[in-house]
């Protein structure tokens, strides 16, 4: 792997003769909990941090960070400059976009983020759709991201794409290798069809490596398997008209104990004036075990979302509601099926000035006859050299445990104060209450050759 990021920097200085403004970003969180005698705890007191660089050339992008996990001050004293290196958790990124006629080509490499294909191999589910959600359906393909200073670290890879342009007959492919030796490969093609206006198929296949947890007891949940790779694959297909957008994968996977188990996905939308209607179904095998090597405890999954917007006044007026229903399994070694129940509605008023949001939650779970409940009222409104976003959320957990969070952002469009947010959440105990309060500054300045973000947080904790 050292030797492809040796030839990618070769490549860059060859191939780049200048660059634009250097990105910096750097993030420093405090954390300070408080007795009950309102005396800081100086011995809890905690700091994390993040900061990167990002070089951006006409054709390519190189990025490099760096991040602290939360760490409490009495052991940040005891650090020398070597405990500081090694405690650092690294990301990378090397970005290169090149073009060969009417070809184009796209070659990344590092801790990669990855969405598409590989994501919905990893975890097929959906998670219920917002009540005001615009719909969209789901892409095509592997997506890869180089990392920002705030992302999670993930394993090493290197990913390719080779994408023509849009009247060429050729498809476009993508390749990625993980060090985790996972390895993909994906190729879809858009087709206009004298009856349908635009047509994406697409096929997306590879290994994964997976060893089972090495359990000795006669009473583990699942059987053992010995660790070796095991395929996977999605197929999707995509149909689009003015009115009626629809988009349907299946994904198949290579069993330890033999044989093929899947799952088949859906997700249909429907607008016509002023009205729009979404369906979502998910269906899975029951033992299935997906790319990211678990067994996901969702069986089945069915959401309508209908919406309707129109005028009002000098407005827009939006609402919208999600109704849903899955199929679950229980943890316990010999799982058991329940089904879980999600119910949103939300409405928004837009005007030139201001959007006043406002949604409802319902969870309600026959496993243990808990529901889970929230309310969120938001308002965001826009002035000429301010954008202000103020919300409240009250949410009610399936212990009857009471939270509320109000929260207040400002974001200032001229100046190197870029934001300014803060948010307290108090939460009510049968015997006490819990009260956090976070605040947070956001820094930007720009010039010709560089580009600096900068956040400082603080939060204070306090048990009463």
């Amino acid at each position: 792997m050292k030797k492809i990021y040796i030839l990618f920097l070769l490549n860059l200085f060859i191939w780049n003769s200048f660059c634009e403004p250097v990105e910096f970003s750097s993030a420093v969180y405090f954390t300070v909990p408080a007795g009950k005698d309102n005396k800081t705890v100086k011995d809890n007191s905690k700091l994390k941090y993040n900061y990167g660089l990002r070089l951006n050339f006409p054709s390519a992008t190189i990025t490099g960070n760096a991040k602290l996990a939360s760490t409490e001050f009495k052991d940040i004293g005891t650090y020398t400059f070597n405990d500081y290196i090694s405690k650092q958790e690294y990301t990378y990124g090397i970005n290169q976009s090149l073009k060969a006629g009417k070809i184009k080509f796209n070659i990344s490499a590092g801790t990669l983020h990855y969405s598409g294909a590989i994501s919905r191999l990893k975890n097929p589910a959906f998670s219920c759709p917002e009540p005001l959600k615009k719909f969209s359906l789901f892409t095509q393909g592997i997506s890869a991201q180089i990392p920002s200073p705030a992302s999670s670290k993930t394993p090493v890879s290197f990913a390719a794409s080779i994408t023509p342009e849009s009247e060429s007959h050729l498809p476009s492919m993508q390749f990625a290798i993980l060090k985790t030796k996972e390895k993909y490969g994906a190729v879809f093609k858009r087709f206009t069809t004298p009856i349908i206006p635009q047509l994406v198929m697409g096929f997306t296949a590879g290994t994964f490596f997976h060893e089972h947890t090495k359990e000795t007891t006669w009473f583990m949940i699942d059987p053992y398997y010995n660790e070796e790779e095991f395929f996977s694959s999605e197929f999707i297909t995509a149909l689009m008209w003015k009115p009626l957008k629809m988009a349907a994968s299946a994904g198949l996977y290579e069993n330890p104990f033999g044989g093929r188990r899947g799952w088949i996905k859906n997700q249909s939308y429907f607008s016509y004036g002023p009205f729009s209607f979404g369906l979502y179904y998910f269906n899975s095998d029951d033992d299935l075990i997906t790319s990211s090597g678990n067994k996901p405890r969702i069986r089945q999954q069915i959401f309508f979302s209908p919406q309707i917007q129109f005028p009002v006044a000098s407005g827009i007026l939006n609402i919208g509601s999600t109704i849903g229903q899955a199929k679950r399994k229980t943890k316990q070694r010999k799982a058991e099926p329940y089904n879980y129940y999600y119910g949103r509605l939300g409405a928004s008023f837009t005007s030139m000035t201001f959007t006043l949001k406002g949604k409802y939650s319902i969870d309600y779970s026959t496993e243990d006859k808990d529901k889970k409940q929230s309310y969120n009222l938001n308002l965001i409104s826009n002035f000429s050299s301010l954008h202000m976003n103020t919300s409240y959320t009250f949410s009610i957990d399936e212990n009857n445990l009471k939270k509320h969070k109000v929260s207040e952002s400002v974001s200032i469009k001229k100046g190197i104060l870029n934001n300014v947010s803060t948010y307290i959440t108090w939460t009510e105990k049968n015997t006490s209450n819990t009260i956090n309060l976070n605040t947070s500054i956001n820094l930007l300045k720009r010039n010709r050759h560089l580009l600096f973000r900068g956040k400082i947080s603080l939060a204070l904790e306090k048990d009463s």
